[in-house]
C-alpha cells in the first residue's frame, strides 16, 4: 500500500460579500464553500472545494465517505471513487453526493501530484501549459451601474482580455444598458457571454426578452433554462441563431450527454468539482469532442486549468478577477496558475499547485455559527 489514508476533513463555510451580486430576479450576498483536506498516514494533505449551494454536504463526506476512505491506499483514485459510490443507492448518485465525491475524487489528485512533487496537468498528460481565460467581470450589485461595469470591462481588456462573461441583469432595460456599455468601452476582438441563470422556462420568454437587449453578438448565451429542458434550448438555439451553453453545476453525467446528443447546444459546460471529478471531466470532455462540440469550464480555475492543459478540448479556463469582490476565494487560496495578457499558465508546484488557508476556512465554519 502507497500512503494509507488517515483523514477526511469536510467543512462548510461562509463567507459575507462587500455588496449582494444581482443575478436577474437572484440576490447573492454571500458565498458558501464546502471544503474538503484528506490527510495522508506520511502527512500529506490534499484539498479542493465547491460552492456548497446551502447543502449539508459535509455530513454525507463525514459519516458516509470517510470512512470508506480511511486505511485505504490514497494512490487508488478510482479505486475509492468505486467504494464511495458503493456506500449508497445506485439512484442517489446524483446531486449532493455527486458533488461530495467530486472534491474526495479532487482532493486524491492533489496528494498524488504532491507525491510524486509533479502537478496534475502533468500527470494527466501535459497537452499544453497555457490557456486562455474567460473573465467573468460583469456583475452588477446594489451599488454599481451597468455603465460602471463597462467601464471595468474595458480596463480589464486593457490588461489583455479578449472574452469576458456579464451576468443577465434584473431588468431587461439594465441588461441592454450593461450590454450596450460593454460594447463601446471593449476594443475589437474582444466576445462576450451573458449568463442568465436558468431564467426561462420556454424559448418563447427566452426570445421575448433577448429582442429588447438590443445587438446580440454574443459568443454564447448561457444557461438559459434548466438543463434538463434539452427541447427548448434547441428551440432556442434554431429560433435566435445564438449559440447556447448549458452544464453549470449539472451532478448527472447523462443529462449533459442528452444535451450533447439532441444537439440542443453548443458549449458544453463541464465541471469537475460537481460532475464527479476530473476523471469524469475526462469523459464528458471527450464525449463532446466526438460531436464536435466546444468545452467551457465552469468556474473553479485552480482545478480546471489542469484539465484544460491535459486534454485541449476545453475552449478557456473561467475566473474572476483577482481580488474580485464576488469570488471570495482569495481569502483562502493562494498560488495557482499565473495570468498573463488573457492567458492562463499552469502551475509547476506539485498537484494542484494552490494552497488552501485552512484556519481560515475553520473561522468561517457554518456549523460553528449556528
Amino acid at each position: 500500500m502507497n500512503d494509507p489514508i488517515a483523514r477526511v476533513d469536510a467543512v462548510r463555510a461562509v463567507f459575507p460579500l462587500k455588496a449582494p451580486i444581482m443575478l436577474g430576479a437572484m440576490r447573492i450576498a454571500a458565498r458558501e464553500f464546502l471544503c474538503v483536506r484528506i490527510t495522508t498516514e506520511s502527512g500529506l494533505q490534499g484539498c479542493a472545494f465547491v460552492l456548497s449551494r446551502g447543502l449539508p454536504a459535509e455530513a454525507l463526506i463525514e459519516q458516509m465517505l470517510a470512512p470508506a476512505l480511511v486505511g485505504r491506499d490514497s494512490d487508488l483514485i478510482d479505486q475509492r471513487v468505486a467504494e464511495c459510490l458503493a456506500t449508497v443507492t445506485e439512484p442517489s448518485h446524483a446531486g449532493m453526493m455527486k458533488r461530495a465525491l467530486s472534491l474526495v475524487e479532487i482532493a486524491l489528485w492533489d496528494v498524488k501530484g504532491r507525491r510524486l512533487k509533479t502537478p496534475v496537468w502533468r500527470l494527466l498528460g501535459g497537452a499544453r501549459s497555457e490557456v486562455p481565460v474567460l473573465l467573468v467581470g460583469g456583475y452588477l450589485t446594489a451599488d454599481t451601474t451597468p455603465e460602471e461595469v463597462g467601464a471595468k470591462l474595458g480596463a480589464l481588456a486593457g490588461q489583455g482580455h479578449t472574452l469576458f462573461k456579464v451576468a443577465r441583469a434584473p431588468t431587461p432595460d439594465l441588461t441592454r444598458r450593461l450590454l450596450t456599455a460593454a460594447r463601446m468601452e471593449l476594443p475589437d476582438g474582444c466576445r462576450l457571454v451573458v449568463d442568465t441563470h436558468w431564467c426561462w422556462d420556454s424559448s418563447a420568454a427566452a426570445l421575448r426578452e433577448i429582442e429588447g437587449w438590443g445587438e446580440l453578438d454574443l459568443e454564447w448565451l448561457e444557461d438559459p433554462m434548466p438543463p434538463g429542458m434539452w427541447d427548448p434550448c434547441r428551440e432556442l438555439r434554431e429560433r435566435s441563431g445564438l449559440r447556447i451553453g448549458v452544464g453549470d453545476e449539472v451532478t448527472d453525467a447523462q443529462v449533459l450527454r442528452k444535451l450533447v446528443d439532441s444537439r440542443a447546444i453548443d458549449v458544453l459546460r463541464a465541471d469537475a468539482t460537481t460532475i464527479g471529478g476530473i476523471g469524469a471531466w475526462r469523459q464528458l470532455s471527450a464525449y463532446a469532442r466526438l460531436s464536435g462540440m466546444m468545452v467551457s469550464p465552469h468556474a473553479y480555475p485552480e482545478v480546471h486549468i489542469h484539465c484544460a492543459c491535459a486534454w485541449p478540448d476545453a475552449c478557456a479556463v473561467e475566473m474572476f478577477e483577482v481580488d474580485s469582490p464576488y469570488w471570495p476565494t482569495n481569502q483562502f487560496v493562494s498560488g495557482g496558475m499565473r495570468i498573463e495578457n488573457g492567458m492562463a499558465h499552469a502551475p509547476e508546484e506539485p498537484g494542484l499547485g494552490v494552497e488552501i488557508d485552512w484556519d481560515c476556512i475553520e473561522g468561517h465554519d457554518r456549523t460553528r455559527e449556528t
